[in-house]
């Protein structure tokens, strides 16, 4: 790490935790490439769409279990 990048780390460490959550954001948000924003939005729809319908009854969720068993059944059929 360098000297420069300590001086700051150190400087950070300083704020409070909502300072540094603000930092911490502005920071991420200055290495994101417009692709990857564009991915962001898109899940960040789909997301959304998702919600609506399941508020709306327009899907229907199913059980923790019952999941984690559909996603285990995936990876052992892409296992093999």
């Amino acid at each position: 790490m360098s000297t420069k990048v300590q001086t700051l780390l150190e400087a950070a460490l300083e704020l409070s935790e909502i300072e540094r959550e603000e930092l911490a954001e502005r920071i991420y948000d200055s290495l994101g490439d417009p692709e990857t924003e564009v991915e962001d939005d898109a899940w960040s729809d789909e997301l959304k769409r998702r919600v609506d319908n399941a508020k709306s009854g327009k899907s229907v969720g199913i059980p923790w279990e019952e999941a984690m068993n559909r996603i285990m059944e995936d990876e052992n059929d892409s296992s093999n």
